[in-house]
């Protein structure tokens, strides 16, 4: 769940790398979805797998580098 510089971030992520998909979502309009994922602020990034694990979340605008090496360890690279 992603705003501004982190949309091109995580879509060019997601095109380059198998098992990664970028969905943006706008929270103002699902406060609901809001609560359920206990997000607080926007941007919020969440990394969650298959089985819906979190397996990440940041507050805020992530590094791309950094948002990259904590999701290589869940991902297979193109």
């Amino acid at each position: 769940f992603v705003g501004g510089d982190v949309v091109g971030t995580m879509h060019d992520l997601a095109s380059r790398t198998d098992g990664l998909h970028h969905a943006e979502l706008d929270l103002t309009e699902r406060p609901d979805l809001a609560r359920e994922l206990s997000v607080l602020r926007t941007p919020t990034t969440l990394a969650i797998d298959e089985r819906g694990t979190e397996l990440l979340r940041v507050g805020g605008v992530p590094k791309r580098e950094a948002l990259l090496a904590a999701l290589r360890p869940h991902l297979t690279t193109a």
